[in-house]
């Protein structure tokens, strides 16, 4: 009985440390690929961990990613609170860019819209004319002998008959907007 209990401690001990290798791995090819996008290298290896691989969208890729690092006050974890504020301050020197992939997309989508814009704008004109109606408006509270008019006359003009693609075009238009950052 005595001696299985130093055996599962054993194990215990064996398996933390497995874990902390691998942790340990996975921060150093962390650290790999933040040095190698700093230093603006045609290749980063992001393969190198599952760490990385699961990150490499935000690391080097169009998202913004914010990082929170933890430290600890006391004296005997100095270094260690040090070494996270510099690897903090590496972090802070990635510049990622949208990937070239990404950017012909994002051109693409905005030609295609620009053009959809065109085609909506044409067919305004095509169809848009002005109509002018005259309705006549009778006053409810009309009293004879007073400055007031039983009747009037009233005239309005508007532009009419492309209702439905100047909806579609202010939606566009929209759609540009948020494809341009505005």
């Amino acid at each position: 009985d005595h001696h299985g209990i130093a055996a599962n401690a054993g194990v215990d001990v064996d398996e933390r440390l497995g874990e902390a290798i691998r942790i340990n791995f996975g921060l150093l090819a962390l650290k790999n690929c933040v040095r190698a996008l700093v230093d603006k290298r045609p290749h980063v290896p992001y393969r190198d961990s599952k760490l990385t691989l699961l990150l490499k969208k935000a690391l080097g890729g169009s998202c913004r990613t914010s990082v929170v690092v933890t430290l600890r006050s006391e004296r005997e974890h100095a270094l260690q609170s040090i070494d996270a504020l510099r690897f903090a301050a590496s972090l802070s020197q990635v510049q990622s860019l949208p990937d070239s992939d990404s950017m012909g997309a994002a051109v693409g989508a905005l030609r295609e819209l620009e053009e959809r814009i065109r085609t909506v704008e044409e067919a305004i004109r095509a169809k848009e004319r002005w109509e002018t109606t005259t309705t006549t408006r009778r006053d409810p509270r009309y009293q004879a002998g007073e400055a007031t008019v039983e009747e009037e006359k009233v005239t309005k003009t508007e532009l009419v008959g492309a209702e439905e693609e100047r909806r579609q075009l202010e939606e566009l238009l929209s759609r540009r907007l948020v494809l341009v950052g505005q």
